[in-house]
This record gives C-alpha cells, structure tokens and sequence, in this order.
C-alpha cells in the first residue's frame, strides 16, 4: 500500500514511542500528535527521511494501522501482504484478517508518521508567502 491516510487521524507520540527505532530520540514528543504519512518500504523510508528530517518511521503493526483505513486501502493492504479476501469482505472482515498477521513483507516495510506541531508549522509559515 502507498500513500497516505487522511490528515484528521493522529496518533499520540507516547504510544507511536512504543514502536520508534533507537536511533530516533522521541524525548519530549509524548504528548504531541503525529500524522501518518505512508506505508512504505525500508529503502524508501530511508529515503524519505534523509530528504525531511520531521519524518519519522515506526514499524507499528497493520492491524493498528488498519484502524483508519478505508475499505479499498485495507484490502490493498490485505493484497501487498498476500493475505487472500473476496471482493464480498467488508471492513470488519478485511480486519479480522490483518489482525496478528505477521510476515516477510511486514518486516520489510515501516508506517511514516510526522509530527503535527510541524505540519501546523510549516502551514503556518506557509500563509506568509
């Protein structure tokens, strides 16, 4: 699955915390809101986050993710981690699916998330010019 989930669902940093790599320093972002981004591989993640330092990736489970996905986005997720479903499945059903799912591509992809302190920021910022 690519791309992004709509702006108006966040996540707060002290929960995202319990799924940011080490390398990334969450210390005072517990209370802030983070905006998914994209579901993405490792390499473009990296990718990703050379190019905007505000970005960070999690690797938090798809059946958190799949809390706030539309019906398409979850049976593209169900698809990309060849978890079969009928064209018939419906929202509950396509989560039941990803529930505790576990595999290769899962391992191999990571959830972006940006802070919404940044995005309010950046917009912000933006309206000036």
């Amino acid at each position: 699955m690519r791309g992004g989930v709509p702006g108006s669902h966040t996540l707060k940093g002290s929960f995202l915390s319990l799924y940011c790599p080490n390398v990334h320093d969450m210390d005072g972002l517990h209370d802030t809101d983070f905006s998914f981004v994209q579901y993405v591989t490792l390499a473009e993640a990296s990718i990703l986050c050379n190019q905007d330092s505000s970005i960070i990736p999690f690797g938090l489970p798809i059946h958190c993710i799949s809390e706030w996905l539309t019906r398409e986005e979850l049976r593209n997720m169900a698809s990309l981690h060849n978890i079969h479903s009928t064209s018939r499945d419906r929202k509950p059903a396509l989560k039941a699916l990803l529930k505790n799912h576990s595999c290769d591509v899962c391992d191999q992809h990571v959830s972006l998330f940006r802070s919404r302190d940044v995005l309010f920021a950046n917009c912000k910022q933006n309206c000036y010019y």
